[in-house]
């Protein structure tokens, strides 16, 4: 495999794999966005906003696939949310 290759590769990572990550860890205070590109590409889309991660929003989405994830500042200082994009 080179380099160039692993942008075709199909994430196999899922909602619930990420939201392990975290509570393995130790910390259910961790807020995510949910969203759905829109046909330019774009996650504008929200399907969940600023939801804890051990909110029960989330069951319906577990076994989503994320294709990818993006970093986003809020309007608190400091303060920025992962966006799951599925």
């Amino acid at each position: 495999m080179n380099f160039m290759e692993i942008f075709d590769i199909q994430s196999n990572v899922r909602v619930c794999d990420i939201i392990h990550l975290f509570l393995i860890g130790g910390d259910d205070k961790i807020y995510f966005n949910l969203s759905t590109p829109n046909k330019k590409g774009y996650c504008d889309d929200y399907i969940l906003k600023c939801e804890r991660i051990i909110s029960k929003s989330w069951a319906p989405y577990y076994e989503s696939n994320i294709k990818w994830i993006e970093e986003e500042c809020s309007d608190e200082s400091g303060v920025g949310y992962l966006t799951l994009i599925i």
